[in-house]
């Protein structure tokens, strides 16, 4: 986990925002060693030998850190889309009036020009391209709200929130 977020702030260059933490995620780093029958573990030059992190089948997956935020880490699912949009829906202008089973998922108000407010209809999706994987009419959507926007043959009319590229940006 240390390493996995040392790398995570230096791939998004985070360094600053991670700077407090960046001792301790170091300290852990050097502190993960392997241990053999209670003893640890050294290498020719007698320094401690370090443990690969393994995959655990009977723990969840999460997404990459997020950061400070009010959800950890990205979504890895449709839910988790949900309600990382519903934390910044209001940063992103929309007011979100229902949210719904079936297509499409939310309808919402967008101011649209001062003080003038439009419904729209939304879609989430973790992926954009699984809206024609769900055989969704694209008549009936105005945005599509996803974390990750793959889909190339998307309609030109349907807007496309790629909230991995918004939390970027906003610095969360």
């Amino acid at each position: 986990m240390p390493r996995g977020l040392r790398e995570f702030a230096e791939r998004n260059n985070l360094g600053r925002t991670f700077a407090d933490l960046m001792p301790f995620i170091a300290e852990q780093e050097r502190n993960r060693v392997v241990v053999k029958h209670g003893r640890v573990e050294r290498g020719e030059d007698g320094t401690p030998l370090t443990r690969k992190p393994r995959y655990l089948p009977d723990r969840p997956v999460y997404g990459p850190p997020l950061g400070p935020a009010s959800i950890a880490n990205g979504p890895i699912n449709e839910s988790g889309v949900i309600y990382l949009f519903g934390t910044v829906a209001a940063r992103l202008g929309f007011v979100v009036m229902r949210i719904q089973a079936e297509f499409p998922d939310c309808e919402a108000f967008r101011e649209v020009e001062p003080g003038r407010w439009q419904p729209i209809k939304i879609e989430f999706e973790f992926e954009s391209r699984r809206f024609a994987a769900h055989g969704h009419n694209a008549k009936d959507c105005d945005v599509i709200v996803c974390w990750q926007h793959n889909w190339a043959e998307c309609p030109e009319h349907i807007e496309v929130i790629e909230l991995q590229s918004v939390i970027r940006a906003m610095g969360i």
